[in-house]
C-alpha cells in the first residue's frame, strides 16, 4: 500500500483467497470476499468511502443469495433475498 491506495488480501494457508479490500486515499474503494471453495461471497463498490451500486451476495454453491443496491451507504430500491434453488424467499422495498 502507498499513500493509503492499494490492496489488501487475506489468504488461508492452502493459497486459497477469502478477502480482498481495495484502498484509494485511505478510503474503501471495493470490498470482496470469497467461500473456503473459492466461490465468490460478496463484492461491493464503495464512492467516498461509502457502499454504493448493485450488490449481489451469493451462496456457497454459487446461487444468487441476495440482490439489491446502496446509494452513499443506504439499501435503495426492491431487495431481493433468494432461496439456494433460485425460488425468492422474500423481497423488501427500501
Amino acid at each position: 500500500m502507498i499513500n493509503g491506495t492499494g490492496t489488501q488480501t487475506l489468504w488461508t494457508s492452502d493459497g486459497t483467497k477469502t478477502w480482498e479490500l481495495e484502498l484509494v486515499n485511505y478510503q474503501r474503494a471495493a470490498h470482496t470476499k470469497w467461500y473456503p471453495n473459492g466461490q465468490l461471497h460478496t463484492h461491493q463498490a464503495y464512492v467516498n468511502g461509502e457502499v454504493h451500486g448493485p450488490f449481489i451476495s451469493y451462496y456457497p454453491s454459487g446461487a444468487k443469495q441476495t440482490e439489491g443496491a446502496y446509494d452513499a451507504g443506504w439499501r435503495v430500491g426492491t431487495w431481493i433475498r433468494y432461496n439456494e434453488d433460485g425460488s425468492v424467499e422474500s423481497s423488501e422495498s427500501h
